[in-house]
């Protein structure tokens, strides 16, 4: 054999050429689709979760409590175990 007709023999015709740019076409819009449905449904789950929880209550829960919260209470107990810390 002669190195043109290895050459030849080598190289697809214009169908079969044809046929693998068209497979790869097919394969790029159904991946491409893929992805776009992907990220769409990541951005649909991320701001409807972003709704629940607003931002300026800074993660604390607001309830209908009427008590008042109270952080410290000068009690006899306290006065022991400051005069003892410090």
């Amino acid at each position: 054999m002669t190195a043109t007709t290895l050459r030849d023999k080598d190289k697809l015709t214009e169908r079969e050429e044809g046929t693998m740019l068209e497979e790869r076409r097919n394969f790029l819009k159904t991946t491409l689709g893929a992805g776009i449905a992907g990220a769409a449904t990541l951005l649909a789950t991320k701001y409807s979760l972003a709704k629940e929880t607003p931002k300026s209550t800074n993660g604390v829960v607001l309830g209908q409590s009427p008590k008042k919260e109270v952080l410290y209470k000068k009690t006899a107990e306290w006065e022991a175990y400051y005069k003892a810390a410090y």
